[in-house]
């Protein structure tokens, strides 16, 4: 399917993923891979330990700890010298937005709604949500280069 693309409009930000950044470069890869692994894991231990908050309400504080840390990680790991602090925070926060809305969402719907009678644990939905989410969280993170 030549010449498709995907248009994403968030937070005042627009950009187009053309085909041409589907295309999976290998150390794009294992980068996303090796910070979604940490970003996972900030957001699952701040989610339990703010379980008593509800689920929801924890998510709320967890995801944006998660998105903080890999920020931070990325602006250690680039090369001197940095931009400005707080443009290249809101400037990443733009690029990952859309991955981040999808996972609260899947997140959300799936805590609060149950299946078959059953509640979904908050970590089984923190990992369902973020797989659902991963291809709009890598494309995000190609624009944030």
């Amino acid at each position: 399917m030549a010449g498709h693309a995907v248009r994403v409009a968030w937070a005042g930000l627009d950009f187009e993923a053309a085909e041409s950044d589907a295309v999976l470069e290998p150390a794009a890869v294992l980068r996303f891979g090796i910070l979604g692994t940490l970003s996972f894991l900030v957001d699952a231990g701040v989610l339990m330990v703010s379980l008593d908050l509800g689920a929801v309400a924890a998510r709320g504080i967890a995801l944006p700890a998660a998105t903080m840390t890999t920020w931070l990680v990325n602006r250690g790991l680039s090369l001197p010298p940095h931009p400005p602090a707080a443009p290249n925070l809101l400037r990443y926060v733009g690029a990952s937005g859309p991955g981040a809305a999808l996972n609260f969402i899947v997140y959300a719907a799936l805590v609060a709604l149950p299946f078959n009678g059953m509640d979904v644990h908050p970590l089984a939905a923190l990992a369902v949500s973020s797989l659902a989410a991963l291809k709009l969280s890598y494309l995000g993170s190609r624009r944030f280069r």
